[in-house]
């Protein structure tokens, strides 16, 4: 399953060095950006990836599981 994260969203994602650098000084020279990368990150992983979250995808695969077998 692909990451639900958005880039500049919930997350900073760079393919060079130079950009996980940029990242990085953005993030500590900008506070707001760095509170709101920390909040979405923050949320992103509770909603989609908590245990409650995985139980219940769980829970799905399980009941569909037995569905297909009546």
């Amino acid at each position: 399953e692909p990451l639900k994260a958005q880039q500049n969203v919930d997350i900073l994602v760079g393919s060079t060095a130079q950009e996980l650098a940029d990242h990085l000084i953005n993030l500590l020279s900008d506070e707001n950006l760095h509170k709101r990368i920390a909040l979405n990150g923050y949320e992103l992983i509770r909603k989609n990836y908590s245990m409650e979250h995985s139980k219940e995808m769980l829970s799905d695969v399980f009941r569909k599981t037995l569905e297909k077998k009546k």
